[in-house]
């Protein structure tokens, strides 16, 4: 058994977990939650930008995600 894809695979479950939480709450709700992380303009935005936002912002917050950016695809 490989510890490193067992971790990989716990994480891609509570991040697939925690995703899911955030679509299952009302956009009341989400408003509330976007105003508490500073986000901009999340009134003018749809349901599914917010909850982007706000999952981004968590994930960035533990470390997962550890770079911003454009991914330029050259063929």
């Amino acid at each position: 058994m490989n510890p490193v894809a067992t971790v990989t695979e716990d994480y891609e479950l509570q991040a697939e977990e925690a995703r899911a939480e955030l679509e299952r709450k009302h956009l009341s709700e989400l408003w509330q939650l976007a105003d508490a992380q500073e986000m901009r303009g999340y009134k003018s935005m749809s349901k599914d930008e917010i909850i982007d936002g706000i999952f981004r912002e968590r994930q960035r917050a533990v470390g997962a995600l550890n770079r911003t950016g454009y991914l330029d695809v050259l063929r």
